[in-house]
């Protein structure tokens, strides 16, 4: 009998269970990169103004439905002067360069940085940035990774309600990073 019960009540779990459907893998030609994102995200490019001069940022971004912890992601791309911006700049160098990109996007979202976590990206430098921002008169916070590699410069980045950073989606996002020369084969 008591088989019986618990078999009723494992196949009515199962009649409710969603399957998890994989997430969209994103290729950038621009970047040469990978990541996952919820669905396949659109993608843009805008001309920067920089203290080096003008770059171009490629851009991919999904919007999140409303069941999601995460606003928004995305994932940029950019390639500065080779002798301007590297990843073999001095720590002091990299932290200067690594400030200076978390705060000023921070800036341009009503924000202000409130973490800058030194970590890397296959012995590149890297860093994991914690912003409370505010658009619309809403506050969120953005989290950001941002990657150097020689001289190109990688951000990934996800909008989240406030307490809810950390979240296992934004770790899926962070985690399925892939720059496919640098992938063991």
């Amino acid at each position: 009998m008591t088989r019986s019960i618990l078999l009723v009540a494992l196949l009515a779990g199962i009649s409710g269970f969603k399957p998890i459907v994989d997430w969209f893998q994103y290729l950038s030609k621009d970047g040469n990169y990978t990541i996952k994102m919820p669905i396949e995200p659109q993608v843009q490019s805008q001309n920067i103004n920089t203290a080096m001069g003008e770059i171009t940022m490629f851009m991919a971004m999904v919007e999140a439905d409303e069941n999601d912890d995460n606003l928004l992601y995305m994932s940029a791309f950019s390639e500065y002067p080779v002798d301007k911006i590297s990843s073999s700049l001095s720590k002091e160098g990299q932290d200067r360069f690594f400030k200076g990109a978390a705060e000023g996007a921070a800036k341009n979202m009503n924000g202000k940085v409130r973490t800058i976590k030194e970590t890397s990206y296959k012995g590149f430098p890297a860093r994991m940035i914690y912003a409370d921002v505010s658009l619309g008169g809403q506050d969120f916070v953005a989290q950001q990774k941002l990657i150097l590699v020689n001289n190109k410069f990688y951000m990934l980045q996800i909008f989240t309600k406030p307490q809810k950073e950390d979240n296992g989606n934004s770790k899926k996002f962070f985690d399925s990073f892939e720059l496919p020369e640098f992938s063991s084969k």
